[in-house]
């Protein structure tokens, strides 16, 4: 195999404030050179979403592969998000996104989606308040014979009494 790789020496911006791309890098790999020749082009990068929001992007190409997802060190506050678009927005809770990964194989005809959110935020239900600890969804799709959707949803609940104190703990799935 030969292959042949070039970067970005420096950061693009897409969209200013909105998209920026600090390095993305395009590898072609050609297999079996004296014979059949095939090529395989890999692209990969990382991108910045919202001035700060880092998204690592990966994409094989003839064989439509994609796949992305965040690059987080610690959950991402909701917030930033919403506030970036909406910036009137006064007193979002505190809901936090711990994973979003993507991933589309094109000739396949499959897709898969996962979501992880985690949230501190105290809903009062009369006499105590309950709080989502943890939601996750896993949705996938594939195409063809067995074609359809699956996935899983599952959460981490806890509810507490007046005085704040965690008397019942929920998971559900």
């Amino acid at each position: 195999a030969v292959s042949l790789g070039l970067q970005t020496k420096q950061s693009i911006e897409v969209v200013p404030g909105y998209i920026e791309i600090p390095a993305i890098s395009v590898t072609f790999v050609v297999n079996d050179p004296a014979g059949k020749r095939d090529i395989t082009a890999i692209l990969a990068g990382h991108f910045v979403f919202l001035e700060d929001i880092p998204v690592q992007v990966s994409a094989i190409f003839p064989q439509m592969q994609f796949a992305g997802g965040l690059e987080l060190d610690s959950p991402l506050p909701l917030e930033t998000i919403v506030k970036k678009f909406l910036p009137s927005v006064q007193g979002f809770p505190a809901i936090f996104l711990n994973q979003l990964t993507v991933a589309a194989d094109f000739t396949a005809k499959s897709y898969s989606f996962q979501l992880v959110v985690s949230s501190q935020w105290k809903i009062p239900i009369g006499i105590a308040s309950f709080e989502l600890e943890e939601a996750s969804l896993s949705l996938n799709y594939k195409s063809g014979q067995q074609s359809g959707f699956s996935g899983q949803i599952s959460a981490i609940a806890i509810l507490f009494n007046q005085g704040g104190t965690e008397i019942a703990r929920f998971y559900a799935a």
